[in-house]
């Protein structure tokens, strides 16, 4: 079902850090489906959007499927758990009547007035 979804998405825009996206783009690269960022873009403080085809997209869930899968509760299995189950839970939410492209970020923070930021 997930998969459907995604070959139904025109386009996806992928925030995150550049680190995670350099490691998200090297798991799915040898998948025949992905073909990368069409444009990729740097949104400061380290951030990238990257936007993806819902190919591309296809690629990269079967890839980070696969490598979680294949991983032992190591930090693959950590990044590749969680960018898979982010995704997932944006295409769950996605309409075919959607006026926007899905936009995923990976980047939990808190915000600017929460009290749980220190201000030093």
């Amino acid at each position: 079902m997930l998969l459907l979804k995604a070959a139904k998405a025109g386009t996806v825009a992928l925030v995150c850090h550049r680190e995670s996206w350099e490691f998200f783009a090297t798991c799915a690269a040898d998948n025949k489906h992905f073909r990368g960022a069409w444009e990729l873009a740097d949104q400061g403080d380290g951030r990238v959007r990257a936007v993806l085809s819902g190919r591309s997209l296809i690629g990269a869930l079967i890839s980070l499927r696969h490598t979680r899968d294949e991983s032992h509760l190591d930090g693959t299995w950590a990044l590749t758990s969680a960018f898979y189950s982010r995704i997932a839970e944006g295409l769950r939410t996605t309409t075919s009547d959607g006026r926007r492209p899905l936009t995923v970020v990976f980047d939990d923070g808190v915000s600017d007035g929460d009290p749980g930021t220190s201000g030093a």
